[in-house]
């Protein structure tokens, strides 16, 4: 006998399968997943990246144009419409790069904050960020204010490309820290300190230092005399720590007067080489460094900063009234002679009193920034005067700074030289001239 299948029974229940829900994403999720995005955008671009290769690459699209329509005769309508397809090629090509530009701009604020919340920082959202990659201010960080360790600090994140930069910058600031002062001098300049370590990820690298607080508005009411005054005393005070053994094998680069004397030999050789330079010139340069070898190997080490200018100078008004000075940004530290720091500031103030006076068109983007570091056409540095302050009237040790100055000015020539940047290449003509001077003295 078969037995019939039976149905379920009237009030048996059928368990169905629970439909799958799907979580919603947690705000670092979302932020993830959207710096992936940028990224693999970021990766996938192909074009310009910035002004100079735009160029070459508008130069490409004409030249094909030209080569297109060379030989083959064709009708003054078909020439405009071949001329309008060049142009709106050349002019989608410098909309992708912008747009490109502005996702890479993005991704990097995206990462560096990401890193900093991942090392346990927090980032002050109530204050702008000093600096966030801006690519027309040739930013290279992002820079902002925040917490770490219960303490107020400022964050620098850089691209793991400027790792070695930011490794570098941190033991400047232990061997600063670290060093003693020269015995029975007091230091009226506060150095600016790391807080924690370096902390860093497969994309960026950044350290934080204790946050010092700045007054713009006492600043913009200095006089151009009390600017000078400050730089002074930033660069006075950064002497009197002694250069310790510690400090010269820490890594630090040394600029003494052998390697001062031997590059600027090498430097002009090779500028008179390219024909950028005259022979009379190399010969009396040369010959003035080897005539002071002896009395610039002779000179005390000192620490130099190599850009003690206002921006990097935070000033505030003391309880008693007296100017509160804090020195920051150790990045280019290094061991010289105590002309140097003078010898960048007086080099630097000429070269943009130069483009102020002559380039408007480049000087205008970056007139504010001019400003704030104190050297545009509103503050007057007496060269002489400082000079003889600094040489304290000895002709030797004045010969000595200003062969400090042409060397620096050999050293930005080099590094310059090759560059297609407007700036670079008005920096190098300045400086080559200034040299041709220096050479007549």
């Amino acid at each position: 006998m078969i037995m019939s299948e039976q149905g379920p029974k009237p009030d048996t229940k059928i368990e169905q399968p629970a439909e799958k829900t799907e979580m919603p994403k947690t705000p670092e999720q979302e932020r993830a997943e959207h710096i992936g995005a940028l990224k693999q955008q970021l990766d996938g671009y192909e074009g310009p990246s910035n002004d100079r290769e735009f160029e070459v690459r508008a130069d490409e699209i004409r030249q094909q144009h030209e080569h297109a329509c060379e030989g083959v005769q064709i009708s003054d309508e078909t020439r405009a419409q071949l001329d309008e397809k060049m142009r709106s090629e050349i002019a989608g090509t410098q909309k992708r790069m912008k747009e490109h530009s502005g996702q890479k701009q993005e991704w990097q604020v995206l990462s560096a904050q990401e890193l900093i919340h991942t090392a346990g920082g927090k980032i002050d959202s109530s204050e702008k960020p000093y600096k966030r990659f801006n690519p027309k201010k040739h930013e290279r960080f992002f820079i902002q204010k925040g917490e770490l360790n219960d303490s107020d600090v400022v964050f620098k994140v850089g691209e793991a490309k400027d790792r070695d930069t930011v490794q570098n910058e941190s033991r400047n600031l232990r061997v600063i820290e670290n060093a003693p002062i020269e015995e029975g001098q007091n230091l009226d300049v506060h150095f600016v300190r790391q807080v924690g370590d370096v902390f860093e990820d497969d994309e960026m690298v950044g350290l934080a230092t204790e946050y010092i607080q700045d007054d713009p508005e006492l600043k913009k009411s200095l006089s151009a005399e009390q600017k000078v005054k400050i730089i002074g005393r930033t660069i006075e005070s950064l002497q009197k720590l002694s250069v310790t053994d510690n400090a010269r094998e820490s890594g630090l680069p040394s600029h003494d007067g052998e390697k001062i004397a031997r590059d600027a030999q090498y430097f002009l050789d090779t500028l008179l080489q390219e024909g950028r330079i005259d022979s009379e010139t190399v010969n009396v340069l040369q010959e003035a460094f080897r005539d002071a070898l002896p009395s610039l190997t002779a000179e005390q080490p000192v620490f130099v900063h190599g850009d003690a200018h206002g921006d990097n100078i935070f000033v505030s008004e003391a309880d008693n009234g007296e100017l509160d000075v804090s020195l920051l940004d150790f990045e280019g530290l290094r061991i010289s002679n105590q002309y140097h720091d003078w010898s960048e500031i007086l080099n630097k103030s000429a070269f943009l009193k130069h483009v102020q006076a002559n380039r408007p068109e480049l000087f205008d983007p970056i007139r504010k920034n001019v400003e704030n570091m104190w050297l545009d056409e509103s503050v007057d540095f007496d060269e002489q005067a400082i000079i003889d302050k600094v040489s304290g009237g000895d002709p030797d040790k004045a010969r000595n700074f200003r062969l400090t100055r042409a060397y620096d000015m050999l050293t930005r020539i080099m590094n310059d030289r090759d560059s297609g940047h407007p700036m670079a290449q008005e920096r190098v003509n300045l400086y080559l001239e200034q040299l041709r001077e220096y050479g007549k003295i």
